[in-house]
């Protein structure tokens, strides 16, 4: 968790630190994966992943090789703006998003179908370096849904079928088939009361009231 999770700020590939709560998940994180045996961590170079790769990795005695391609969805000209700033400058882009999720591509950034192809090249090349190996991947909630959208080979414009929440764990059994083991797996988290960790719908409908 971010310190821009919560807020209504545009986030994507902009790189706030994460928040006490963040770390302390991070760390929670780290101590359910203590004591099992991994042949890498890889991790999006962002530094809010290497943060969360921090403890991990002294969790497990490994280091966390960054990699591009594991970033979150690169949201262009909307990094850092406010969802008020979007409905102002971009008064179509939400309805868009809503009715054509795979496709859009965001104003000066990437499509889920870019978050795709880049995400599944990333895991191709940690299976031919790995093929009967145990990785620990740190990376975003989009990243995350768009592989398992692959995997299941949906389109990944039924991306929202997946919840992907803060400090999540799923699992992914990579050969001649793929397989989802599990997904958004939070028990180590639920007993930090109070942790936000649930995240709302990315770009909801705009709500329109009437009095």
């Amino acid at each position: 968790m971010s310190e821009w999770n919560g807020r209504p700020i545009l986030c994507g590939q902009s790189d706030p630190p994460l928040s006490d709560w963040g770390r302390r998940q991070a760390e929670a994180v780290a101590k359910r994966l203590r004591g099992r045996s991994y042949d890498a961590l890889v991790a999006s170079d962002l530094g809010r992943t290497m943060q969360t790769a921090e403890p991990i990795a002294d969790a497990l005695g490994l280091l966390p090789e960054p990699d591009t391609r594991w970033r979150e969805l690169f949201i262009g000209k909307l990094e850092g703006r406010s969802m008020e700033s979007l409905d102002r400058d971009w008064p179509a882009f939400r309805d868009k998003w809503q009715k054509t999720p795979g496709s859009i591509r965001f104003p000066g950034g990437e499509s889920m179908r870019d978050v795709a192809v880049r995400v599944w090249d990333a895991l191709e090349d940690l299976y031919e370096q790995y093929p009967d190996g145990n990785i620990v991947v740190v990376s975003h909630r989009f990243a995350i849904a768009v592989l398992c959208c692959r995997a299941l080979r949906v389109s990944v414009g039924r991306f929202r079928q997946f919840v992907v929440d803060n400090a999540s764990l799923s699992q992914l059994e990579v050969g001649q088939e793929f397989r989802l083991l599990t997904l958004n797996d939070v028990a180590h988290l639920e007993s930090m009361i109070g942790a936000p960790h649930k995240l709302e719908g990315a770009l909801p409908p705009k709500i329109v009231t009437s009095t």
